[in-house]
């Protein structure tokens, strides 16, 4: 049963002896039962660091009786590399004395590769939030004049002409449909409230390539508390959005992984378990 296992099993003694090795283990040394059962790890050639260091927490499982997770590299004596993700658990005799500690390592190479991934898809969303282009503007209210930058103008894809105080109403047009309604209710309350505001909508139409902006609006009043002017400043972060789509995906299907990971390890370790205790009563 154990040996039709996917992920390794086995099982050690009080010396660090393995007394038990499932096939799928074997066939990673690569070496018949025979040859592997009885050994150490110091034995079976596994790089000194890890030896010493699975030797030092399979004694701590005997001596503590507590259960033992850990992950890390390991390199075959056939070249073959992964990442392995493993735990050791005590079997206790009838007395309450470990009698034996059962183990169960999987491959989590493709999981940890997303991790990496998720490592590097962070660093370019701070690479990309700190390299984000910056648009502003100051719509004058009672002339319903917008005087922008060449980054802003570029963003809403209005013309120069209009740049240089067009209506509201071009840079509005410019939003994504879905959004329109929703920022200019935003705009329409800080206005009221007199206060700033910061909002993130879409810029396209909804046949065609979209992208993002982050704004932040400032509103300017005379004496008599009535607006006279909204300025504004607006990040592309386009660019940034897709990184947290990719970042999202990631994360999802580690979590996915992970999962995965800790049900099969679980189940392989109540078979070994199992077994082991049917033998030791």
């Amino acid at each position: 049963v154990v040996s039709s296992i996917v992920d390794f099993a086995y099982t050690f003694d009080r010396e660090g002896r393995f007394t038990y090795i499932n096939q799928a283990l074997l066939d990673l040394f690569p070496l018949i039962r025979e040859d592997a059962v009885g050994k150490t790890c110091f034995e079976l050639n596994y790089p000194l660091d890890l030896a010493t260091k699975l030797t030092r927490q399979i004694q701590t499982v005997f001596e503590t009786g507590q259960i033992v997770k850990d992950e890390g590299p390991y390199t075959s004596a056939a070249g073959t590399t992964g990442y392995y993700e493993y735990i050791f658990v005590p079997v206790f005799n009838t007395e309450g004395q470990v009698e034996i500690v059962a183990g169960s390592t999987r491959d989590i190479s493709e999981r940890y590769a997303m991790e990496e991934q998720l490592r590097e898809a962070n660093t370019r969303r701070e690479a990309t939030l700190n390299t984000g282009e910056v648009g502003t503007w100051t719509w004058n209210i009672p002339a319903d004049q917008v005087v922008a930058d060449k980054n802003l103008a570029r963003f809403f894809g209005v013309s120069e002409e209009d740049a240089q105080g067009g209506p509201i109403a071009h840079y509005i047009d410019a939003v994504y449909p879905d959004d329109r309604e929703r920022i200019s209710a935003t705009i329409q309350t800080a206005l009221e409230k007199q206060e700033s505001y910061e909002a993130q909508y879409r810029l396209g139409k909804k046949d065609g390539a979209v992208r993002w902006v982050i704004a932040r609006g400032f509103p300017e009043y005379d004496p008599e508390g009535k607006p006279v002017a909204l300025h504004g400043v607006a990040l592309d972060i386009t660019e940034l959005k897709k990184r947290e789509a990719e970042i999202h995906a990631l994360n999802h299907r580690l979590r996915r992984a992970v999962a995965e990971t800790h049900h099969r390890v679980k189940n392989n370790l109540q078979v070994v378990a199992a077994i082991i205790e049917m033998q030791v009563l």
